[in-house]
């Protein structure tokens, strides 16, 4: 091995050398051959040279070194050169195979690394992490997949009933493994091609290979006792219990449309909760119709609350001692371009559960305080008007001020207004509830709660919220009128009372008969509302039918019960009122 001044780096020489010379100085190759070796070294390239010593045939090879500036040297018979030459092509075949070898081993290594973290990611991605059961979107993409090749499912949402119970009932970690448990017997259930997901909390969303319904009914039933049998954490007297929303794909329109079918599932586990009486509730034409309605109205409510086609429709509220007006009610009805009649029924829970209804409640209130200017105006001597309130809206931050803008606007004291909040509402957050009342009551807004007696409260969540009026659903009315329900009109009698202590007026609704009169007399009920006196119409002829002039010198304002300011000092509250956006 030589430098690039030919000075010998490494030799195979025995005798010590440096560079073409002996050590005593003489030349090794001549100097002809010397120069040529030196020319070889200067242009950095491969050169073969071939030269007589002592009458032997040589052969010298040149090679740079790419490492580094040295060069080999080889020197040898032709034989030898050629088997030099050989082994150094060979070694570099050798560090081009070990090279090869390890950059496979590398991209072997990259690849299984990649493998792993690619399945360690597919599991986050599609796997439910507390269950290792699908997702909702792995559930999906192969109900889209096995669909398009022609295979036909039911598919069942079931939702465990009152989980938050269980979970309130068991330590956190017991309520896990009751899921995990759900899994293990699902796993367990499912048949070949069939499938299931964790789709929420307490949902799980399965795909079951047949369309009969006796069939899918028989398999759930299955199903859900193996569950009880299995989740040894929940005791024996709380049985886990699903309610169940079924649909298949014969259902859909169109073959790998999982966003119509999954549609179709949740109408239908919506309809088994409402119902309480079947857990297992298959999507059918009747739900298709209904769902068609549903997308009618989301998808014509902004629409029909700028038209105006919303119409605020009055029953009366009658006193039941003097049988004179006292109030009305406002209700809502749709009246569509096309003159068809959507009735609250209809459209109110789709607002209830979209959302829509808080517009809609600021547009109604907007709508009885333009009623009772208008009445103002035309000499009439205008009556409360109690407005339905969604619960949503009592969390709105500027619910009171928009309120009050509102009746601002027409110049409506406060007490002509009757806030009705259902008795549900009180049980959620009662301090919160209790402050927006008691702002809403500065103003001189009066607030009534609806459908007492259907819920869970009680009249000791009467005392937490101070209200004016209580109306008492109709089936207590209903169930008091019959014989054999004494016990039933006895607690009436005592809500009745009760209210009376507290300063509370009674509304009885549902008064359809003159013995319903008579016998909400009997319990001193103040105020009785229902078809007998009349069914909701229109605001027009509620004002021809009800309304009157005012008297000669009277004040239109004065206060129905006489338990608020008088129409003055009212007033005075709206000009107060800081100036916000209204709806």
């Amino acid at each position: 091995m030589l430098s690039s001044d030919g000075r010998v780096v490494a030799s195979t020489r025995n005798h010590q050398t440096q560079g073409f010379y002996d050590v005593d100085g003489s030349a090794y190759l001549g100097e002809e051959l010397s120069d040529k070796f030196m020319q070889a070294l200067s242009k950095n390239e491969t050169q073969f040279f071939s030269f007589e010593l002592d009458g032997l045939p040589l052969y010298a090879c040149v090679m740079p070194m790419d490492v580094c500036s040295d060069k080999i040297v080889i020197v040898d018979t032709d034989k030898g050169v050629s088997d030099a030459v050989s082994g150094v092509v060979d070694y570099a075949h050798v560090i081009g195979i070990m090279f090869g070898v390890v950059s496979l081993l590398f991209a072997a290594a990259v690849l299984y690394i990649n493998r792993c973290y690619h399945r360690q990611l597919l599991q986050v991605v599609y796997h439910d992490r507390l269950t290792g059961a699908y997702n909702r979107d792995k559930f999906l993409r192969i109900l889209e997949q096995n669909w398009r090749k022609n295979q036909e499912y039911t598919v069942i949402s079931a939702n465990i009933r009152k989980f938050k119970y269980i979970n309130e009932l068991l330590s956190p970690a017991r309520s896990d493994q009751v899921l995990r448990d759900i899994c293990a017997v699902l796993n367990g259930q499912m048949e070949q091609g069939e499938f299931f997901c964790r789709d929420t909390a307490d949902t799980f969303v399965l795909a079951l290979r047949t369309l009969d319904q006796e069939d899918v009914r028989a398999r759930l039933e299955r199903i859900f006792l193996e569950i009880n049998q299995s989740c040894k954490s929940v005791p024996p007297n709380y049985p886990i219990a699903f309610y169940c929303g079924c649909a298949s794909t014969v259902d859909c329109s169109d073959k790998g449309r999982s966003e119509e079918l999954m549609s179709h599932v949740m109408l239908a586990l919506s309809y088994a909760k409402q119902t309480q009486q079947a857990n297992i509730f298959f999507y059918d034409a009747e739900i298709h119709e209904k769902e068609t309605l549903q997308n009618q109205i989301e998808n014509n409510m902004e629409r029909a609350l700028h038209n105006g086609e919303f119409q605020m429709y009055l029953q009366p509220k009658m006193d039941l001692e003097k049988g004179t007006l006292s109030g009305a009610e406002a209700l809502v009805r749709w009246v569509t371009d096309g003159k068809q009649t959507i009735f609250p029924d209809q459209f109110i829970p789709v607002f209830e559960r979209n959302g829509f209804c808080i517009q809609l409640d600021y547009y109604m209130v907007e709508q009885a305080c333009k009623q009772i200017r208008a009445w103002i105006d035309d000499g009439l001597t205008p009556v409360p008007i109690s407005v339905n309130q969604t619960k949503l809206l009592l969390y709105e931050e500027d619910y009171v001020e928009r309120i009050c803008a509102i009746a601002r606007r027409y110049d409506v004291p406060g007490r002509y207004i009757m806030l009705e909040m259902l008795e549900g509402l009180a049980l959620e957050n009662p301090e919160q509830i209790s402050a927006r009342i008691d702002r809403l009551h500065d103003y001189g807004f009066r607030i009534s709660m609806d459908d007492f007696g259907t819920g869970y409260s009680s009249l000791t969540t009467l005392s937490r919220i101070q209200i004016d009026e209580l109306k008492l659903d109709r089936s207590f009315l209903a169930q008091a009128d019959q014989s054999t329900e004494h016990n039933r009109r006895k607690i009436l009698e005592a809500v009745i009372e009760v209210a009376k202590r507290m300063h509370i007026s009674t509304v009885a609704e549902g008064i359809e008969i003159p013995e319903h009169v008579l016998l909400m007399r009997e319990m001193r009920c103040d105020y009785g509302q229902g078809y007998y006196y009349s069914r909701p119409i229109p605001a027009a002829e509620f004002t021809k039918a009800f309304l009157k002039p005012c008297a000669p010198h009277a004040q239109p304002w004065s206060d129905p019960d006489g338990k608020r300011e008088d129409g003055k000092k009212a007033l005075g509250l709206w000009r107060n009122v800081s100036r916000t956006r209204t709806g």
